[in-house]
């Protein structure tokens, strides 16, 4: 009988498939042995085979277009299952969004030719119709509305990041959190003025812009943005000293568990630690970097500053700046948003 041909280890043919069943080799003391995939990542007695897994994947960046390769549905039937194969930080999907972005109206009289509307509901629910009234009436609150429309790469940027997280509601459902890779074009205030009153929770920013991108981005997603429970920070005490140091003052005195569907990223999401944050109240479930920025640079595909929603003092909220660094603005000013969803 002949004998099979045989090759030194380290003159055989690449493999063009792998599988749970295949072999890797391996040299104990001069002698080689074999183990299968699912051997080599066992761990500590219990069968946990990682490939595939959030454990894996948030510490693997790729940065891929994803926008020819799946649709929508496809991409969310692998997220809800759990399977993150193929999927890694920093991967992005192209998404068309129409915006009707409303803001708060903070004039004293009615300008011809503009149309003006009041809001009924709750956050982040909120309807919006046109008024009747034909003259200001300052016992009122009116808002004004453009429609953007942009196309955004939505980024992943953490794979379970808020799994279990939650009061009533925990988060017990496979996702990803998808944040842009780049700001969204049209720059927004905090408040309409330099206050940072009601904290995160009961700012303009949240209460009322970010709703209408949740909106839109419920619609380019196919509705597969989640609602979740987080603690956000819904009171400032303005003589309370900030943490931010620098003999500021005004600080995030409480907090409370409330529907999300759109948030701000804060100081701990993108740069691992709290640097201009007024306080412990700044943080909740957001306490831990998301894993792509381990990787890239807050601004690593575009010089442009964007809002967190960290308070700093009574007049400021966290901002990360165009060069990069930590910074912080007056809560009047308008700058650029690049909020996160749950996707799954």
């Amino acid at each position: 009988m002949a004998e099979s041909p045989t090759k030194e280890i380290t003159t055989t043919d690449v493999a063009q498939t792998v599988n749970a069943t295949n072999f890797l080799f391996i040299d104990n003391n001069g002698t080689f042995n074999k183990a299968s995939f699912d051997k080599v990542f066992e761990k500590a007695g219990s069968y946990t085979p990682l490939l595939g897994t959030a454990l894996s994947h948030n510490n693997i960046f790729r940065g891929a277009n994803l926008t020819s390769k799946y649709t929508v549905a496809q991409l969310y039937t692998k997220v809800h299952a759990g399977d993150f194969s193929d999927l890694y930080l920093g991967d992005y999907i192209n998404v068309s969004l129409s915006t009707n972005l409303y803001q708060k109206f903070t004039g004293s009289a009615f300008a011809e030719g503009t149309t003006y509307y009041e809001r009924s509901g709750t956050h982040p629910s909120w309807t919006y119709a046109a008024t009747t009234d034909t003259e200001y009436d300052s016992s009122k609150t009116y808002y004004t509305m453009s429609v953007v429309t942009e196309t955004v790469a939505m980024m992943i940027a953490h794979f379970d990041y808020y799994y279990n997280c939650g009061d009533s509601n925990a988060v017990n459902y496979h996702h990803v959190i998808l944040i842009p890779r780049t700001r969204l074009k049209t720059a927004s205030y905090m408040n309409p003025s330099h206050t940072t009153v009601g904290a995160y929770y009961n700012s303009e920013m949240h209460q009322t812009i970010l709703p209408c991108y949740a909106a839109s981005f419920s619609t380019a997603l196919e509705n597969h943005v989640h609602t979740w429970r987080d603690r956000l920070s819904t009171e400032m005490t303005a003589a309370t000293p900030s943490m931010a140091g620098g003999g500021l003052n005004g600080s995030a005195t409480a907090w409370d568990w409330k529907d999300t569907n759109i948030r701000l990223m804060n100081e701990a999401q993108v740069y691992g630690t709290g640097i201009w944050s007024s306080s412990a109240y700044d943080y909740g479930c957001e306490n831990r970097q998301l894993a792509v920025f381990r990787f890239i640079s807050p601004v690593q595909y575009e010089r442009a500053g964007y809002w967190l929603s960290s308070v700093v003092s009574s007049a400021y909220f966290a901002y990360v700046i165009d060069h990069g660094y930590a910074y912080c603005r007056y809560a009047g000013y308008a700058h650029y948003v690049r909020p996160l969803i749950v996707f799954g």
